[in-house]
């Protein structure tokens, strides 16, 4: 479903795009004119409001919903067909996979993996064995880890303000210490992320230039606010304007996040205990004394 409301979505906006290149459309027939406001209006410099997207030209307001004059066409276009390319190839895969079962009478695995043969009692058996099984389980082991590496590469690449945030969640979650306690908090932490990334994309996003009106940081002199301070803030502003693509870290980390949340729910079926084996922090030597695995501890 999510794929099929991808496309159609994607397609619109190609289509949009490609009728806003029409000759009849002229963005200097609408185009807004914002007057530069006094110097004592204003803590903007005169240099940095002849760079602000209110005051250095023509505002088409068909810009803040994405769409431009584009030249040429195709490379305009480019990633939202490199993105329809792989929408159509992801439902070519699927389907060619419901119709090879259908045809062969099979039933699609329960863990969905590459493997289907491999378990987690053929992990010991040899490399090639050991290297099938963490292809179709290795996030299953390690999707945890993964996620702490994630968002210690947020707070790395952002350093601004709202690192805070996912440094905060980062040390309640890592005092649980316990799998299970940690399992029980991360579906808040999924909600907070998507909270949170809706939130910082309202702030890119910002508000219609074509409005011709400043943000309040900006009105006075007397406002102890600075560029530098409003990108470390990461507040909406038309001369230094967040920066978007530093929601691609916080997205991989949704993405991985979301996942995570899947294997916490998947971990306590006995399909995915019987294949993946078990995530428990420790084996309960007194219920089950025996391990058939040999660690060097417990031999």
């Amino acid at each position: 479903m999510a794929s099929c409301l991808s496309t159609v979505w994607t397609c619109i906006i190609i289509v949009c795009k490609m009728l806003y290149q029409l000759k009849i459309v002229d963005p200097s027939e609408y185009s807004s004119n914002c007057t530069q406001p006094l110097l004592n209006g204003t803590n903007l410099s005169p240099e940095e409001m002849g760079n602000s997207t209110l005051y250095r030209g023509p505002v088409d307001p068909a810009n803040w919903f994405g769409i431009r004059k584009g030249f040429p066409n195709l490379g305009y276009i480019q990633n939202h067909l490199l993105v329809l390319l792989l929408l159509v190839l992801e439902a070519v895969v699927y389907r060619r996979q419901e119709y090879y079962r259908k045809q062969h009478q099979l039933v699609a695995p329960i863990t969905e993996t590459i493997f289907e043969d491999v378990s987690r009692e053929q992990l010991d058996h040899g490399l090639v064995t050991c290297a099938k099984y963490f292809l179709n389980y290795f996030y299953y082991k390690f999707g945890l880890e993964i996620c702490f590496l994630m968002t210690v590469n947020v707070i790395g690449q952002r350093m601004n303000f709202m690192v805070i945030l996912h440094g905060c969640w980062l040390v309640v979650i890592l005092t649980r210490r316990r799998r299970a306690a940690i399992a029980r908090l991360w579906p808040k932490y999924c909600l907070f992320l998507v909270v949170f990334l809706l939130y910082q994309y309202l702030l890119c996003v910002g508000m219609p230039p074509a409005l011709c009106m400043d943000y309040p940081w900006r009105w006075s002199q007397s406002l102890p606010m600075n560029s530098a301070l409003i990108k470390w803030l990461y507040l909406p502003d038309f001369f230094v304007a967040p920066k978007s693509t530093n929601l691609i870290n916080d997205f991989v980390l949704l993405l991985c996040a979301a996942q995570q949340w899947r294997v916490f729910v998947a971990e306590r079926t006995e399909e995915w205990l019987r294949a993946a084996g078990d995530n428990a922090d420790r084996p309960d030597l007194e219920r089950e004394p025996h391990n058939p695995t040999p660690n060097f501890i417990h031999c």
